[in-house]
């Protein structure tokens, strides 16, 4: 299997500029609102759940109620900007913008819940749609769950 990582250094800057390109492009509105659910996220290493993005804002001074919360990340998610973790419920930014229309994948610490998004190479899109035996896939969930490096390391210790 092939896993294309993602550069981690210019995420929220890159994620942020992709989100107003693109919503530009489309004329989509990306209004206060929905930048700032994004920025909440870009700044969290957790998925957040809708609550916890509220929360979040709330502690930075802006206080929304959770259907705004929830419209926001429909909007985030159906643009591409951020993904939503099954497995959590909770939503994370998308950091593989250079990666347009690309099959996410998510490993999960069990231990910390630190998120990690990988976008999954082309031939394993592939081939998850061929193993379909004449199943024709809708949406494909990848979520991977385990140990981080640095959890794992204070499991040796």
């Amino acid at each position: 299997m092939t896993v294309l990582t993602c550069d981690q250094s210019t995420i929220r800057t890159d994620a942020l500029k992709r989100a107003e390109n693109v919503c530009a492009l489309e004329k989509a509105h990306f209004t206060t609102i929905r930048r700032r659910t994004l920025e909440t996220l870009l700044h969290s290493p957790f998925a957040l759940s809708a609550y916890g993005v509220q929360a979040q804002m709330k502690e930075d001074g802006v206080n929304l109620k959770a259907p705004t919360i929830y419209r926001a990340l429909h909007f985030l998610t159906a643009m591409g900007f951020a993904h939503r973790i099954e497995s959590l419920n909770a939503f994370i930014a998308c950091t593989c913008g250079d990666h347009p229309g690309h099959l996410p994948g998510f490993s999960i610490c069990r231990q910390c819940g630190l998120v990690t998004e990988m976008a999954l190479s082309e031939s394993l899109h592939r081939s998850l749609e061929l193993s379909g035996h004449g199943f024709h896939v809708e949406r494909t969930v990848f979520e991977i769950i385990g140990l981080c490096e640095t959890c794992l390391q204070s499991e040796k210790e």
